[in-house]
């Protein structure tokens, strides 16, 4: 549903403040499941086209 809702992390307007910290606390489930491969096409995305928008703790926090 959020890779709908974000153009697959492309168009983060409204939640760009909310995002990062969201991302960081779902990847601790989506690691556990079979759906990695699309989670980080969305981490990639929003990193890629909104870095302008992402803290630096929370590219730490994803990076690591």
């Amino acid at each position: 549903m959020l890779q709908a809702l974000t153009v697959e992390g492309k168009d983060l307007e409204y939640i760009e403040d909310e995002i990062g910290v969201f991302l960081i606390e779902s990847m601790k489930d989506v690691m556990s499941s079979e759906r990695i491969p699309d989670f980080l096409r969305l981490v990639v995305n929003v990193v890629k086209f909104n870095a302008a928008y992402l803290d630096e703790d929370i590219v730490a926090g994803i990076v690591v």
